[in-house]
């Protein structure tokens, strides 16, 4: 199902806390089963305030403009590029403001589609029959709600659900398409996962703790890089000391935060060489760089070549 408008707030709210009993969906449209329904939104607004919805595993990202996400006291603004990921049971408030329309595209993730595509994925072949391997709350994947870059793959298959749905939407397409991403979701789960595991902690619990601190920081970063942080703000926002945090967001990464603030801006500035005209200090100064010669010379330490040599080369 795809949506162009968000739906009414108090209907939506009831629906979700009610776990959509009456089996209704936007303009009383039938469900098949209980539960939230797989919904896209792709809307474009310059004003929206969406608080303290009860919702299902979703993303959130914008083909055009800005908006804001928060998940249990944690806020994130959603760049371009990068989306944002709630898990089914929290509560989430979507917020936008700007004097240009955002266009949204936020995929809300049906619950039993979701938990029967991931119990398939994670059971092996020969239990799949057996009547006891069914979908439960127990059987659930938390996934960090953290901002995350759009990779190749990423983005090729949510493309895929924009374009071929514009005009004529096609049920079983569609559900192909949203088990593609499903999967494509359990793969980064994975990663996040062995990610989580290797900070030095003698329980899980404490590594998977450190971990979602970590990821404060990079959410943080990655919505500030172009300005100028501090050790002392980084390690504010982990809740560690400035040594500890150093050292747990290497490990973590494999990077430091320093080298992790200038691949963002160096990925940055190859997207701005061949996507738009503005000149090479236009472009050093917009990513933070107090000199045009500065820019340059890390960019061909980085990348092999000047920007300049870079442009002409596209």
């Amino acid at each position: 199902m795809i949506l162009r408008e968000f739906p009414d707030l108090i209907w939506l709210k009831k629906q979700a806390t009610t776990g959509f009993e009456n089996q209704q969906a936007v303009h009383k449209k039938p469900l098949a089963q209980k539960g939230w329904p797989t919904v896209i939104l792709n809307t474009q607004t310059t004003t929206a305030y969406r608080p303290n919805i009860r919702g299902p595993l979703s993303i959130f990202m914008n083909r055009t403009g800005l908006s804001r996400c928060a998940i249990n006291h944690h806020t994130v603004c959603i760049p371009q590029q990068h989306f944002f990921l709630s898990n089914q049971y929290e509560q989430y408030t979507l917020e936008m403001e700007s004097e240009t329309p955002v266009e949204s595209f936020n995929i809300h993730f049906g619950e039993q589609f979701a938990e029967q595509l991931f119990t398939s994925l994670v059971t092996p072949a020969d239990l799949l029959l057996e009547e006891h391997c069914t979908s439960s709350p127990d059987r659930l994947i938390t996934f960090p709600s953290k901002l995350y870059p759009m990779d190749e793959v990423f983005q090729q298959l949510t493309m895929q659900l924009y374009t071929q749905h514009q005009h004529e939407f096609e049920p079983l397409l569609f559900e192909e398409q949203i088990s593609q991403l499903l999967s494509y979701l359990l793969f980064l789960h994975r990663v996040e996962i062995k990610k989580a595991l290797q900070l030095p902690a003698m329980k899980k619990s404490t590594r998977v703790e450190l971990y979602k601190r970590l990821n404060r920081v990079t959410d943080f970063i990655r919505t500030h890089y172009t300005e100028s942080i501090g050790l002392e703000e980084l390690a504010r926002i982990s809740c560690l000391s400035k040594h500890h945090f150093l050292r747990l967001f290497k490990i973590a990464f494999g990077r430091t935060p320093h080298q992790f603030i200038i691949q963002l801006r160096i990925a940055t500035a190859c997207k701005l060489l061949k996507t738009e005209t503005l000149s090479i200090q236009e472009i050093a100064y917009a990513l933070g760089f107090e000199y045009a010669n500065s820019f340059s010379r890390l960019f061909k330490k980085k990348i092999g070549i000047y920007p300049n040599a870079y442009r002409d080369a596209l």
